[in-house]
């Protein structure tokens, strides 16, 4: 187990700054992107990450190098607001997407081989250094042993829950109406197509 000292200064400019960005939701812990873990200590959280964030994590291991500074910010302040606060992070929705894309788990199993590796390669420290600008890069993941793995299973199930899902973000986004009303569609919507 590694030591690394961080500041509290450090560790709130990271938090304001996904805070700022809006990117994690849940519909408790973070409803209106704002992370609140009031009450939830001891408990165990999974951060799922979408396919546009997977493919620059794995982008940025692969070649130690991502293009865009804004971007290279944000994942690098993920993983470390994510490793620091003891978050699992699972890209396996991401995997099935882009498994079921290319039709295949070839691609999608050296992805997450990668990402896998990444856990054990990279301190939360190298994550603060690129958040704070004093790295643009990092070394490269050589990956030694590949595992197959199996991503590209779409059923009824998955993707009923994937079409909620979807449906569920199209009214967080709607501003005309009240949440009462968001959640009242909601409903009316699952009893029509369930």
């Amino acid at each position: 187990m590694e030591v690394i000292r961080i500041h509290e200064k450090q560790l709130k400019a990271v938090t304001l700054f996904l805070v700022e960005k809006e990117i994690i939701f849940h519909p408790t812990i973070s409803p209106n992107g704002y992370p609140d873990f009031t009450g939830r200590y001891g408990r165990r959280n999974i951060l799922i990450i979408d396919r546009n964030i997977m493919t620059k994590i794995v982008e940025f291991c692969r070649t130690g190098i991502m293009k865009g500074s804004y971007i290279r910010k944000l994942v690098s302040a993920l993983l470390f607001w994510a490793e620091f606060n003891n978050i699992q992070i699972n890209g396996g929705i991401a995997l099935n997407e882009y498994a079921i894309e290319k039709g295949n788990n070839v691609a999608a199993s050296l992805e997450n081989n990668i990402f896998l590796k990444m856990f054990d390669q990279y301190s939360p420290q190298i994550w603060l250094d690129v958040f704070e600008g004093k790295t643009d890069f990092i070394e490269v993941i050589k990956m030694d042993n590949n595992h197959d793995y199996t991503f590209a299973v779409e059923n009824e199930h998955y993707l009923m829950h994937l079409s909620e899902l979807i449906y569920l973000f199209r009214l967080y986004q709607n501003d005309t109406l009240e949440p009462y009303q968001k959640v009242n569609a909601f409903l009316s919507w699952v009893d029509e197509y369930s």
